[in-house]
Formats: structure tokens, C-alpha cells, sequence
């Protein structure tokens, strides 16, 4: 076990802003794949998308994936899909430990306002038809959420640190 701790969960759940907090106090490093995705193929993720559609987008986040599977002690966010696909939610779950971050629906809407050109998914829709689309993927992509190791539904960060400390 290389004692890696995965965040998951839906894009806009704050993986990255959580991982960057957990890092420093744990003294870590941190690595957003997305940003791991985003510096190899020397594109946007958006624009990885946008070339290679979302099967293509899958196959390129997995082999990121395999490669940050190798580091040691680190903490790790993944795309909001990551733990989806494939067998990544069991590789995830053999190569570290899983934290889901559980963040109601209308929470994520409200940030995914906010950041919607950086969301092309979410491009041109109006606010019901977000809030509909955001609960019907959190939905289908739970059951993969819900294997994680720890479930943390964002009360403390401490507490989050000490039950990772203690796991």
C-alpha cells in the first residue's frame, strides 16, 4: 500500500481547494490530475474533450491516472468521471485510500454558476435544466462515489485530517 489519499466526487465538490488544504496540513504533496491531464497533453481539459469526445477523454484519463498511481504518500483529486470508468474506482481503492466529497446538488449548482465557461458540458444551460442534469449524473456516478474509503460530507476539515491520520 503507497498510502496515497484519492479525493472523489462531483466536479465543483472542492477536490482540488480540500486537496491543496490537506497537503499543507499533512505536509504532502498534491496532484490534481486534471492539471496532470492538462500539462502532458499541453491542451485545456476542455479542449481534450472537445478533440477526442468523451470516450477518447476516458482512455487519455486513465493513462494519467496509471502514471499517478505510482506516486507515494501524496493527495490526489480527480476529475469529477475518474472513478467511473473502467475498473479505476477498484485500482483507486487497491492503490490508497478514497475520500468522497459529498456535497448537496444545489451547493455544486451554485459554484458551477459561477465557473460555467470553464464547464463546457454545462454551456448554455438555464438553471433548472443545470440543477436537473447535476442531480441525474450525481445519481448515476454515486454507486461508484459510495465505495470510497471515507465519506466526508464537508462539517470539518480537522476532523477529516484526523480520521485520515487515524485510517
Amino acid at each position: 500500500m503507497n498510502n496515497n489519499i484519492f479525493l472523489i466526487g462531483y466536479m465543483g465538490s472542492g477536490k482540488t481547494t480540500l486537496g491543496l488544504k490537506i497537503a499543507n496540513q499533512l505536509n504532502r504533496k498534491f496532484i490534481d490530475l486534471d492539471q496532470e491531464i492538462e500539462d502532458g497533453e499541453g491542451k485545456s481539459i476542455t479542449e481534450v474533450f472537445e478533440a477526442v469526445g468523451e470516450e477518447g477523454f476516458r482512455k487519455i484519463e486513465r493513462k494519467y491516472l496509471l502514471k499517478v498511481l505510482e506516486e507515494k504518500e501524496s493527495i490526489i483529486a480527480l476529475g469529477g468521471g475518474t472513478s467511473c470508468f473502467f475498473d479505476n474506482m477498484e485500482l483507486i481503492n487497491k492503490n490508497g485510500r478514497t475520500v468522497y466529497i459529498k456535497v448537496p446538488a444545489f451547493i455544486i449548482q451554485q459554484r458551477l454558476e459561477k465557473d460555467v465557461d470553464n464547464r463546457p458540458i454545462l454551456n448554455g444551460m438555464n438553471s433548472p435544466e443545470m440543477m436537473e442534469f447535476i442531480q441525474q449524473q450525481i445519481g448515476e456516478r454515486e454507486k461508484y462515489y459510495l465505495k470510497s474509503n471515507i465519506i466526508y460530507d464537508g462539517n470539518s476539515l480537522n476532523e477529516l485530517i484526523k480520521i485520515i491520520q487515524i485510517n
